[in-house]
């Protein structure tokens, strides 16, 4: 039997980085990250478990945030599930590591291991805030960037985004580097929705994440839970191509 499997996280999990996730995530999608945010000055560890899909096929991704000193470790793994689990592949672990600063959270390391042999479907990015450059191994080449002020990773711009929302900005615009690129992400308010959680309905505001891509990113974000996401959806020519839905967090 031939099982029809990802090659990358991003084939998976939409995250909205660039078709990645792996955003499953998808570098990715993922990610969805659920955070506490109830201090300005300071994020309490915690940790959530999303199911994700893709055509039938099933993988789990687990958020999980450290703190050591005054440095934050982010770290998503995604294990494969169901009939993707017999083949015997790696889990694919984002981790990004980040300090708040004047509130504003800036990335210091971001790296992404795909979990197949294949190095170059792999991302590491350094931060070198004081020289005002990036370095980075992105799709197999290095790659350096000018730094902007706010630029986000892939895993810490969905906490961003949420720390904007609950400072009352209804349509935060952020700027994320991707490995090979920085690409500008648009929040955008569409509408309302009521989503039930076992015996508890969850109030949600679902945004669309403009990346200027055919792949479209939706998340419905409870404003009750600091903004957590619960459910992500990424689509292509309105077709659902990938689907992860919170299952477990600690802020519940």
């Amino acid at each position: 039997m031939t099982i029809n499997k990802p090659k990358t996280y991003r084939d998976l999990f939409v995250a909205p980085y660039r078709r990645l996730i792996h955003c499953l995530g998808i570098s990715t999608l993922l990610a969805l990250i659920g955070i506490p945010l109830a201090a300005a000055d300071t994020l309490l560890p915690y940790d959530a478990v999303y199911e994700v899909s893709r055509s039938g096929l099933t993988a789990q991704r687990r958020i999980e945030l450290r703190l050591d000193g005054e440095t934050y470790t982010l770290v998503a793994t995604t294990t494969l599930t169901g009939l993707l689990a017999l083949t015997g592949r790696g889990p694919i672990i984002e981790e990004s590591r980040f300090v708040l600063e004047k509130d504003r959270i800036r990335p210091l390391r971001y790296q992404l291991e795909d979990g197949s042999d294949n190095r170059d479907k792999d991302i590491q990015i350094n931060f070198d805030w004081p020289s005002g450059k990036s370095h980075g191994y992105a799709k197999g080449k290095q790659w350096q960037f000018p730094l902007i002020s706010a630029l986000l990773d892939p895993l810490t711009f969905q906490l961003a985004a949420r720390r904007a929302l609950m400072r009352g900005e209804r349509t935060p615009v952020l700027h994320v580097h991707e490995g090979d690129r920085i690409r500008r992400y648009d929040f955008i308010e569409e509408t309302t929705q009521t989503i039930q959680m076992g015996q508890k309905p969850i109030d949600t505001i679902r945004y669309f994440v403009d990346r200027e891509s055919k792949r479209r990113l939706y998340y419905w974000l409870a404003p009750t839970l600091d903004y957590l996401p619960i459910r992500l959806e990424q689509r292509h020519h309105k077709k659902l191509k990938i689907l992860s839905i919170l299952v477990d967090s600690s802020q519940m």
